[in-house]
């Protein structure tokens, strides 16, 4: 959510052309019902993130081991429940290939998860930048 009043003038004027000047964007699989679902949502409390600021998780240093599939419990989800839980379209068409740019790192470096976090249903995964070098993200 923006909070700078600047910020949401250069919105609005962005949008603004965005609306007069570009074809219209039609998402494929949009809905009524999923744009309400992420305007309900987008109202609710963000838990992880709340965790993440509570447990100081930015600032801590983690125990790095390369990630494996038998290392983890994970559910196995089907596409019906990624929509769901992602609330559309987008991630889920970039994930294969992001992966894939992902497999083509040492094998070790895909992903790595920080082995000693030691709270219940959270995990903390060190994944390496698709567009730069040497960048790697926790998410």
């Amino acid at each position: 959510m923006l909070r700078s009043p600047i910020l949401v003038i250069f919105s609005k004027i962005v949008c603004s052309l965005i609306n007069k000047f570009h074809e219209p964007i039609i998402m494929q699989d949009a809905t009524v019902e999923l744009a309400n679902e992420i305007r309900r949502k987008a109202q609710e409390p963000n838990q992880a993130q709340h965790l993440v600021q509570e447990k100081g998780l930015l600032r801590r240093r983690g125990a790095w081991q390369s990630l494996r599939r038998q290392q983890i419990d994970f559910p196995i989800l089907n596409m019906e429940e990624l929509r769901h839980l992602t609330l559309g379209v987008f991630q889920l068409n970039l994930a294969p290939s992001y992966i894939q740019d992902n497999i083509h790192q040492e094998e070790d470096h895909v992903m790595e998860i920080d082995a000693g976090l030691n709270i219940n249903n959270l995990l903390r995964i060190r994944i390496f930048s698709r567009h730069r070098n040497n960048t790697k993200y926790q998410t």
